[in-house]
């Protein structure tokens, strides 16, 4: 219960914080009525038919003020006398300017794309032309370009066939877009917009003899000014609480449960190393059907319930533990994959190869994993402990751990 509880605030919480910081990236704001909007540019038209369309606005005298006015002290007081309480005005009146090339414009940035006519760009057929590259074919000196494009198909109405034809640019570039380039084409280097102004751009736009350059205003943030300040922290305390949550030490269910699937990994762990080891001394008499057959069963099996169940080893040890698990396990896995791709395409070799590699991996897993024995070696399921012992095996002193109570 704690998990999903904790799950849930954290949603909660992210879902609060981003709503809120994306509120600070809006093109316009609430603002209320009174001196402070003096020079703001409305951003939504102010007239009485707002009066039925926005009960907030009290509009009666027939007046409009349309969207992209700069407020003056007139204007205030016609909204304030006809009780207005707040209007949607622009974040910022003006979002760019154009400057000249010169080093007052370093750290800077590009409000729209700048074309350096001294740069060529060498384009290769295949290119798709999309509305970017539209742009360049047009600020370049190309008359006609071949292009693959979609064209009416004669014989079916409606329809449309690709082609290749020679377009001639003066005809407009509204057909190009979508289509593929079919020759190679020298154009203009275009820098994109959002781009940073450092000195080797600098020198590059000089060479180009630009003489401006469109940049973005820098806009000063406040926090002060920040209207979703105060949503933005209660998604921040939403979200440690929800940590706290995760955090927090889980209950006595919680615990056996999690103990029990632990369990259930060893077994698996420890049941996919003798099905290996079993495999191995059979594999040399095994055809490509039947290696894919027993592979089957294990990616089907142990192995995907291992995969599945991986989180638990995480709770249960933590994150040490788990890689010291999951990498060797990780190979393992892949050599599995690749015997029964091996193994279907007919590859016997690389598949008993893959096989037989995949074996040491797993077992690196398993002694990783605390808790776990080795498994039981094959072969010695039937021996009885009455019988004497093989002259090779030194019989341990009496002192020594292994001897009976």
């Amino acid at each position: 219960m704690k998990k999903i509880i904790g799950n849930l605030t954290l949603i909660i919480g992210v879902v609060i914080s981003s709503l809120a910081a994306v509120e600070g990236q809006r093109v316009s704001r609430a603002a209320p009525v009174d001196l402070a909007l003096l020079g703001e540019v409305l951003h939504t038209a102010v007239s009485s038919r707002h009066a039925n369309d926005t009960p907030r606005m009290y509009v009666w005298q027939d007046r409009t003020i349309e969207a992209g006015a700069t407020l003056d002290s007139e204007d205030i007081a016609w909204l304030k006398s006809n009780g207005t309480a707040q209007v949607l005005i622009n974040r910022r009146a003006v979002d760019r300017e154009s400057l000249p090339v010169s080093p007052d414009i370093l750290g800077r940035v590009f409000a729209s794309p700048v074309v350096l006519g001294s740069e060529l760009e060498t384009i290769r057929p295949g290119r798709l032309i999309s509305s970017r590259f539209i742009q360049r074919l047009a600020a370049s000196d190309l008359d006609t370009v071949r292009v693959e494009i979609r064209v009416p198909d004669p014989d079916i109405e409606g329809h449309t066939v690709r082609e290749e034809v020679t377009y001639s640019l003066a005809d407009g570039t509204a057909p190009l877009l979508g289509g593929t380039l079919r020759e190679e084409v020298s154009l203009p280097v275009q820098l994109k917009s959002d781009s940073y102004i450092d000195e080797e751009t600098l020198q590059r736009l000089q060479a180009s003899a630009l003489k401006e350059v469109e940049v973005k205003i820098p806009r000063n943030w406040s926090w002060n000014q920040w209207g979703g300040r105060w949503i933005f922290l209660v998604g921040i305390l939403i979200t440690l609480v929800g940590v706290l949550f995760k955090r927090a030490r889980p209950d006595a269910a919680a615990l056996q449960e999690e103990q029990l699937e632990v369990t259930r990994l060893r077994e698996k762990l420890q049941e996919l190393e003798l099905a290996l080891e079993d495999i191995g001394g059979r594999l040399d008499g095994m055809t490509n059907e039947a290696i894919h057959e027993e592979l089957d069963k294990l990616l089907l099996g142990p192995v995907y319930t291992l995969a599945e169940g991986r989180n638990s080893i995480r709770s249960a040890h933590g994150m040490r533990v788990f890689t010291a698990v999951m990498d060797p396990f990780a190979r393992g896995e892949r050599k599995l994959n690749r015997a029964w791709s091996a193994a279907v395409d007919g590859y016997e070799d690389e598949a008993r190869r893959s096989l037989r590699a995949a074996l040491p991996a797993f077992r690196e897993a398993r002694e990783a994993l605390p808790g776990t024995t080795p498994p039981r070696p094959t072969g010695f399921d039937g021996v009885e402990t009455g019988m004497p012992l093989p002259p090779d095996v030194p019989i341990a002193p009496a002192e020594s751990h292994w001897t009976d109570e």
